[in-house]
């Protein structure tokens, strides 16, 4: 999800991500997991996060400043 605000001077955002994780796990021995032979066990959680950024021309054409945060578990490569 993103929103964006253009007001007049500057550009402003806020943002959420939220992803899913799979785990697969093939078990081929019954010692020490206590799982079926030959079974895939299939695990899945969730991860999120929030953000925000700014652009603001300092002097317009020439000059830009630019900042962003980001926050949470399921980042990764977004951070």
């Amino acid at each position: 999800m993103k929103a964006a605000l253009d007001p007049g001077w500057g550009h402003y955002e806020v943002f959420g991500v939220q992803r899913f994780f799979t785990d697969s796990t093939f078990c081929s021995s019954t010692l020490p997991t206590g799982y079926v032979l030959n079974t895939i066990d299939r695990r899945t959680s969730y991860g999120t996060g929030v953000g925000g950024s700014v652009l603001l021309p300092v002097i317009p054409r020439y000059v830009d400043v630019q900042g962003s945060i980001m926050y949470g578990t399921g980042i990764g490569r977004y951070g």
